[in-house]
């Protein structure tokens, strides 16, 4: 038992990716409900760990790619991952979602503060 409840969590720390992440994917969910949409879920891992944290199917081909990051800083080179996967799946979007306030867009990926992401995805 790790006995890490009642400790706060820190940014730039695992534990505040992994809580910034299932919080980002449990207000998808909440919202996939209240509007009704239908969306389905899954998320992407190949062999070599590279992953996508969530792949969202609007409809038959129609993909969005979705990387969540807690930082507050987003660079260019934090969208290599995310920009092959939509290059090698064809998706129709490709987003970073993270606590960056500045929205930029790298290549096909659109970084965006976890909010504008969410406004989005549900546009």
């Amino acid at each position: 038992m790790s006995r890490t409840l009642d400790i706060p969590l820190r940014p730039h720390t695992y534990s505040y990716g992994a809580a910034f992440e299932t919080f980002f994917i449990n207000e998808v969910l909440r919202l996939n409900e209240y509007y009704r949409k239908n969306y389905k879920f899954s998320y992407l891992r190949i062999k070599d760990d590279a992953e996508v944290d969530l792949v969202i199917e609007r409809a038959p081909k129609d993909y969005i790619l979705v990387e969540i990051e807690s930082s507050a800083t987003i660079q260019e080179k934090d969208t290599r991952i995310i920009q092959t996967f939509f290059n090698d799946l064809k998706a129709t979007s490709a987003i970073l979602a993270s606590n960056d306030p500045i929205s930029k867009v790298f290549q096909d990926v659109n970084v965006l503060p976890w909010q504008k992401a969410l406004e989005r995805i549900f546009e």
